[in-house]
């Protein structure tokens, strides 16, 4: 019996997977590579064989870092409905997921195989210790970390995972502390006051709210008013809290509108630039195609096509 074998049956795995992790992975479970068990966290070497595009909207309860290995999939994309609606980023090879905070992932189908360090939940807690929720921001930096003390060390814990024969349990040990020391350090900055502050969450939901409400367009002096701070406070305090400006943030949420009514209803494109939001029918076109690359109509004879085919 090796080294690796000797480790895992005489150490059984902490049950690490929260409930949101064991209902995505049921229908296509990952095949188990390699694995390394540490007091703090739990090292896989997964792999999965995906047929086709997915999309999940999860909350994970675990707080997992993870590295995509070659051969790498195709790129992912990711949103965050409760911070920010409708805005999206991109997966990187190295990330973060952090636990409480619905994800909304896309990602092409293929092979994915990855290095996944999860963490107890005596250690979660101690990581966590006093956070708040994070920014749109600082979510967008998760999904696609940069940093390279982090990959380094991702690096060599792969090395003694994937090693049946020389990995070290004392070595995994030791490395996963340093990825708990880099993480803690990276998860500061997002603690760290910025000027002017964020805006408040009850402040954000009015936002929200008034967009979700409908109508005309609501103008950054009418959102100010509803969230009790000035024009100027808004715009800080609202790029502060997501990342993006608020002029930015609404035309998304209306554009959105419009590709909802684009292909559920008969209206006019005239028709729906007004029910959207917007004044006339050339901005909303103009707006359309910088935001999606394409006319209203073209989005919508795209969409009926797609429809007909799966018909």
């Amino acid at each position: 019996m090796n080294m690796m074998q000797q480790l895992t049956s005489r150490a059984p795995a902490p049950v690490y997977a929260g409930p949101s992790q064991v209902a995505r992975e049921s229908s296509f479970p990952p095949r188990v590579i390699a694995r390394i068990v540490t007091p703090d966290a739990l090292v896989q070497v997964l792999e999965w064989e995906w047929p086709e595009a997915a999309e999940h909207t999860i909350v994970e309860q675990d707080l997992m870092l993870e590295q995509l290995l070659p051969p790498f999939a195709n790129g992912a994309a990711a949103a965050f409905p409760t911070i920010a609606p409708g805005t999206n980023c991109h997966i990187g090879t190295l990330f973060l997921r952090y636990p409480g905070v619905a994800i909304k992932t896309l990602s092409q189908g293929g092979l994915t195989r990855m290095l996944r360090v999860t963490f107890s939940e005596a250690k979660k807690a101690q990581i966590l210790k006093g956070r708040h929720v994070p920014s749109l921001a600082m979510m967008q930096t998760l999904m696609n970390l940069r940093v390279e003390a982090i990959r380094t060390v991702m690096r060599l814990l792969l090395r003694e995972a994937d090693n049946a024969e020389l990995g070290s349990p004392a070595a995994a040990t030791a490395l996963v502390k340093l990825l708990e020391i880099e993480l803690v350090r990276l998860l500061d900055q997002d603690l760290e006051p910025k000027a002017g502050g964020r805006l408040a969450p009850w402040q954000f939901k009015r936002v929200r709210e008034r967009l979700e409400a409908g109508g005309e367009r609501p103008s950054v002096s009418e959102l100010a008013a509803l969230c009790g701070i000035s024009v100027r406070h808004l715009h800080r305090q609202f790029l502060n809290l997501t990342g993006v400006t608020i002029s930015d943030y609404v035309e998304t949420h209306l554009v959105n509108r419009a590709k909802t009514m684009l292909t559920t209803t008969s209206m006019t494109i005239k028709q729906i630039a007004l029910a959207a939001g917007f004044e006339h029918a050339n901005s909303f076109s103009r707006t359309f195609r910088r935001a999606s690359g394409m006319t209203p109509m073209q989005y919508r004879q795209l969409k009926a096509g797609k429809r007909a085919i799966t018909n």
